[in-house]
């Protein structure tokens, strides 16, 4: 295991840490709602999978010495650090802060993706495979922003919602099982 692996494991630590730090607010486990539980899911699902990936792509020699690498690698320093963010704000019951600075964490990881995937290497199926992924998650979080920042009484709007979330969910499902470094853990 090389330098930046221990890095991006570290990373990892810290934002389960993060989670579980944030948790210590919670007083009651009936004050959690199923919108924070699904969002949990989802993030923490999401973080592992960026873990999983980058660990095997940080492994490899062939891929540190790539063009874009240093952009690549500063780009997830900074969605890791995000990521953290996100861990800590998730316990809020709004989940607007946790909702922002993912969305941010994601724009960071596709600024990266696109350079691989449409000016370094055009051929870089995984790279545009994970902008698609990437753009998917930002809509739904942007959706999942707007309802639950021009919430009313509408029930309508508590059902997109979960829908929102569930569908975010079956994506960070279907992005594991598309994921090569998945693959070679099972």
């Amino acid at each position: 295991m090389n330098v930046k692996q221990h890095l991006n494991n570290v990373f990892f630590s810290v934002f389960i840490g993060a989670l579980l730090f944030g948790a210590k607010d919670i007083n009651n486990i009936e004050h959690l709602s199923p919108k924070i539980v699904l969002f949990l899911i989802f993030v923490f699902s999401l973080r592992l999978k960026i873990y999983l990936d980058d660990t095997e792509f940080l492994g490899s020699s062939e891929s540190t010495s790539r063009k874009d690498f240093k952009i690549g690698y500063i780009t997830s320093i900074i969605s890791w650090i995000l990521f953290c963010v996100v861990g800590y704000c998730i316990w809020n019951p709004s989940l607007l802060w946790a909702i922002t600075f993912l969305i941010i964490s994601i724009v960071f990881i596709t600024i990266w993706t696109v350079f691989a995937a449409f000016i370094v290497n055009p051929k870089n199926e995984n790279a545009k495979k994970w902008f698609w992924f990437n753009l998917t998650y930002m809509i739904f979080l942007i959706l999942l922003y707007l309802t639950i920042t021009f919430e009313s009484n509408f029930e309508i709007l508590n059902i997109l919602q979960y829908v929102i979330l569930f569908s975010l969910i079956f994506t960070a499902g279907f992005d594991f099982k598309k994921s090569k470094s998945i693959h070679k853990i099972t």
